[in-house]
C-alpha cells in the first residue's frame, strides 16, 4: 500500500515537472525572435526586368519566385494583415517627353492557401497606375489615361476587386486638366489611432511639421521634420512611423546622402525614440513578430533590412544587383 502511494507521489511530481517544463518551453517560444511569418515576397531585378523573390526567415536566404520575359512587376501589394496579395505587371513603362506612360497592364492574384499565381485580367494602357487596399477584403486599382477624343481630358478610372479577384466596381471620372487640374490619388488610410484607442498621433504645422503622441488628451512632441507622415503601425509597446518628402527638390535627390524619408521606432513605455533611419528611399515596412522589415535607398542602391526588435540589431539584409524593395524598386521619381 505504501509503495503504491509512493509510486503515485513520484508520478505526480514528475507530471508537475513535465507541465512546468512545457510552460517554460511555451514562454521561450512566445518570446523568441522567430516571426509569425515563415517567408515573404519582395520585388527585385532579374536580368533587366523586375520580378518576385521569396525570403525565408529560418534559412536567412531568398530565391527567385516569379518572373516573365515579356513583362515586369510594377507593384506588389499586400493587404494590411499580409493575408492577401495582388501584383500588377507591365510590358513597358517610362517617360514620353514630359508625360509618363505604362502599357499592357495586367493584374495577378497570389492564392494565400496554395501560393499559386492566378492571372486575373488585362487592365490596358495609361499614364500612371496605383494600387490601394480599401480594407482587408477589397483591393483597388486606379489608372489615369488621356481621353481619346478630347486632348485636355484625363480619365481617372477606379476598379474594385474582392480578395478572389472578382471585379466589384468599375468607375471612370473625366477631368478637364485646364480647369480641374490633374486627378490625384486619394491618400492611403493611416492608422493614427492605436488599436485600443489609448494613443493617437497628430501632425501640426506646415513647413516644419511637429509629430505628437496624444495620451489622455495631452500631447507629447516626438520629433519635428519637413516630411509628411506616410505610414503608422502599432505593435505592443512600439510605435512605428515613416515620413517622406512629398515633393523633394533636385538638390535632395542628387545629394550623396539624400534626406528624403525617415523610419522611426518609438517606445510607448519609455516615451522615447529607440531607433531612427534616414536617407533615401521611401521606407515601406511591416512587422512580423519581433522583426521589423523595411526597404531603403533608391534604384541600384535599394535594399531590404530586417531589424530585430528584441536584440536591437540588424537580423539580416537583402541586396540584389540593381536593387530591390517590398512593393517595387524605389526610384527618385516616386
Amino acid at each position: 500500500m505504501i509503495s503504491c502511494r509512493v509510486a503515485i507521489l513520484v508520478f505526480s511530481i514528475l507530471f508537475l515537472q513535465f507541465c512546468n517544463n512545457k510552460k517554460e518551453e511555451q514562454k521561450t517560444n512566445l518570446n523568441s525572435t522567430e516571426p509569425k511569418l515563415k517567408d515573404f515576397l519582395f520585388v527585385g531585378m532579374i536580368k533587366d526586368k523586375a520580378g518576385l523573390y521569396k525570403y525565408e526567415f529560418d534559412k536567412k536566404s531568398f530565391k527567385l519566385w516569379w518572373s516573365d520575359e515579356k513583362e515586369e512587376v510594377v507593384e506588389l501589394s499586400y493587404s494590411e494583415k499580409n493575408r492577401n496579395v495582388f501584383f500588377i505587371t507591365s510590358k513597358n513603362f517610362g517617360m514620353a517627353g514630359a508625360f509618363p506612360f505604362i502599357n499592357n497592364i495586367k493584374l495577378y492574384l497570389i492564392n494565400p492557401k496554395t501560393g499559386r499565381v492566378n492571372f486575373i485580367e488585362k487592365i490596358g494602357n495609361g499614364l500612371q497606375v496605383f494600387t490601394q487596399w480599401a480594407d482587408e477584403n477589397d483591393f483597388k486599382i486606379i489608372i489615369n489615361s488621356f481621353d481619346k477624343t478630347v486632348a485636355n481630358y484625363v480619365n481617372h478610372r477606379k476598379i474594385l476587386y474582392n480578395i478572389y479577384g472578382k471585379r466589384l466596381e468599375d468607375i471612370t471620372q473625366t477631368f478637364d486638366i485646364t480647369k480641374q487640374g490633374y486627378p490625384h490619388l486619394s491618400q492611403k488610410k493611416i492608422n493614427y489611432f492605436s488599436p485600443k484607442q489609448k494613443y493617437s498621433i497628430e501632425s501640426r504645422g506646415d513647413d516644419s511639421i511637429g509629430v505628437y503622441l496624444i495620451e489622455d488628451g495631452k500631447g507629447e512632441l516626438i520629433y519635428k521634420s519637413d516630411q509628411q507622415i506616410k505610414q503608422i503601425e502599432w505593435e505592443n509597446e512600439f510605435l512605428f512611423l515613416s515620413t517622406v518628402k512629398i515633393k523633394p527638390i533636385n538638390e535632395d535627390l542628387n545629394a550623396k546622402d539624400p534626406e528624403i524619408s525617415k523610419l522611426i521606432i518609438y517606445s510607448l513605455e519609455q516615451k522615447d525614440i529607440l531607433k531612427i533611419w534616414g536617407g533615401g528611399g521611401v521606407k515601406n515596412f511591416f512587422v512580423a513578430g519581433d522583426l521589423l522589415i523595411f526597404d531603403n535607398g533608391f534604384g541600384n542602391d535599394s535594399h531590404i533590412a530586417i531589424y530585430d526588435l528584441k536584440y536591437k540589431k540588424i537580423y539580416d539584409e537583402i541586396r540584389i544587383k540593381h536593387g530591390c524593395g517590398l512593393k517595387n524598386i524605389p526610384n527618385s521619381s516616386f
